[in-house]
């Protein structure tokens, strides 16, 4: 099983970063827009780890690992600053990254990756750069003439931010009409000694 451990998005959130992607959508050149790949709306997540394909055992171990709460407090993130990997150059990825709580995010990202290195997981080699996902780029297709929006330049309503408060163990599940995202497990934030929720 292919499995990934993530922040899911709330409604409001979820409805609001849709909405990006459709203004971004009906920039694109045809061109472009042909060999663009966007994620479905109920896909949309920050994800902490991707994990990929996972054997039965190893995933049993990592709900074990995973099924106790973790010691951070709820905490706000706010979305809405619109980019792409690895550059405006050369595009792969096209995401939306967080404008505030990302310092608490890669607090959440940290206390996973210590669980995982418990279970011998090599840590991810990148540095931690959280954001949601909007659409893949298959960028040898894109001819030259067709020019990239500036992307900056949009989703430029704010987003009212959304409460953190668990954190979820995800599966891909692959069919004829693309991925599905199945939680497995969902661990709860809970406020340590002398925390209170944090914005």
């Amino acid at each position: 099983m292919r499995l990934f451990l993530a922040v899911d998005l709330d409604e409001a959130t979820r409805v609001a970063v849709s909405e990006i992607a459709v203004t971004l959508r009906a920039m694109l050149h045809p061109a472009v827009a042909r060999s663009t790949t966007w994620v479905a709306a109920a896909n949309l997540h920050i994800t902490l780890r991707f994990l990929g394909e996972t054997r039965d055992e190893a995933a049993a171990a990592l709900r074990l690992a995973l099924d106790r709460p973790v010691r951070l407090a709820p905490f706000e993130v706010k979305v809405g600053a619109v980019g792409t990997f690895p550059n405006a150059a050369a595009p792969r990825i096209l995401w939306v990254g967080v404008r505030r709580g990302g310092a608490l995010l890669e607090e959440l990202y940290n206390e996973v990756q210590a669980r995982l290195t418990e279970l011998g997981v090599p840590p991810e080699p990148r540095p931690f750069h959280p954001h949601v996902t909007l659409a893949r780029f298959k960028r040898d297709r894109i001819p030259r003439r067709a020019r990239l929006p500036n992307w900056a330049a949009e989703a430029s309503e704010p987003i009212a931010p959304m409460l953190v408060t668990e954190l979820t163990l995800f599966e891909s599940c692959m069919s004829s009409r693309g991925s599905t995202y199945v939680a497995q497990l969902r661990t709860p934030l809970v406020r340590g000694e002398g925390q209170g929720t944090r914005g």
